[in-house]
């Protein structure tokens, strides 16, 4: 599946294991709905599976979805977990990797001309997207917008995109405001002698410092040249989310670890006990034997010497 924009007609029927992540509000089953019904006619010859919070778990029942392919989001002890923490878990990393999922799905719709980036969790999905597709869709709108891992990436930069280019335009608009000021304020004029007095004045070159001199050579017919910001920034963002993550699973792992050498410890312990209990006893049966066989002798002898 290419990345880009498409139609759930143009996708047609998808191919292979496909994880559905319910990270809807618990009120808004509609939307929930909606998606398993749309799942229904294009995943239909596929393995659905997903990822809820406790609270779906009786809705997802009534779907018939089988228990052996739903994750609930609990802990150890089965008590509910915030649904994004839950995605960064160990439990989830294993689940997923294991299963290979070649597209992966949000149940809460995504805005219709995809200027809305769910960072949190998007930023999640970094870790279990692997080779497959994000379909990022708008029902009850058709389109999809599909996405692999370096087009997530790209996404999540968007926060940084826009606030390094509304820097830049607040930049160009106080230094061509100071301009004007310096120029006495004049009345708004659009002859020609106005526009290229301002050009030889200094504004064009405002212009060019702030935006590249290309972009006020551009052909009109041809893309907007404007420069490619920095994600560098953003890509550091996921990583540090990522070290994170790795920190908080390798924390558990010792955690359990321990866990695991204190449970060895205490077998260990009540094994010693039990075979000191069977040896005692062993001896406890020996000395009453000996005991048994003494009284027998004795006995038999004095019956001897009657």
């Amino acid at each position: 599946m290419t990345p880009g924009i498409t139609t759930w007609d143009e996708i047609g029927c998808l191919n292979g294991p496909v994880l559905a992540i319910i990270n809807s509000p618990a009120d808004d089953q509609q939307a929930v709905a909606t998606l398993f019904d749309r799942l229904r006619e294009s995943a239909a010859g596929c393995a659905l599976h997903v990822i809820a919070g406790r609270e779906w778990r009786g809705w997802l029942e009534a779907r018939h979805v089988p228990d052996d392919r739903v994750l609930v989001s609990v802990d150890a002890s089965g008590t509910g977990l915030e649904l994004n923490h839950f995605l960064d878990s160990p439990t989830v990393t294993m689940w997923t990797a294991a299963r290979r999922f070649e597209q992966v799905i949000g149940s809460a719709p995504s805005a219709v001309y995809n200027d809305e980036v769910k960072d949190i969790f998007e930023r999640r999905l970094t870790l279990l997207i692997g080779d497959g597709r994000y379909l990022a869709h708008t029902l009850p709108n058709p389109y999809v917008f599909v996405l692999d891992l370096p087009a997530l990436l790209v996404r999540l930069a968007r926060r940084h995109k826009l606030a390094e280019y509304a820097a830049t335009c607040r930049a160009l608009a106080d230094d061509l405001h100071r301009f004007w000021t310096d120029l006495g304020s004049p009345d708004v004029a659009d002859e020609h002698d106005s526009s290229a007095r301002l050009e030889t004045s200094g504004a064009f070159e405002i212009v060019r410092r702030h935006l590249r001199s290309d972009l006020l050579a551009f052909d009109e017919a041809a893309p907007v040249p404007l420069s490619k910001p920095d994600l560098s920034h953003a890509f550091a963002d996921v990583v540090a989310h990522l070290q994170q993550t790795l920190r908080e699973h390798d924390e558990q792992l010792a955690d359990r670890s321990e866990a695991v050498a204190a449970r060895e410890a205490i077998i260990a312990e009540i094994q010693a006990e039990r075979i000191a209990a069977v040896n005692l006893r062993d001896t406890i049966i020996e000395n009453l034997r000996r005991e048994q066989e003494t009284i027998i002798q004795r006995w038999r002898r004095k019956l001897r010497g009657q």
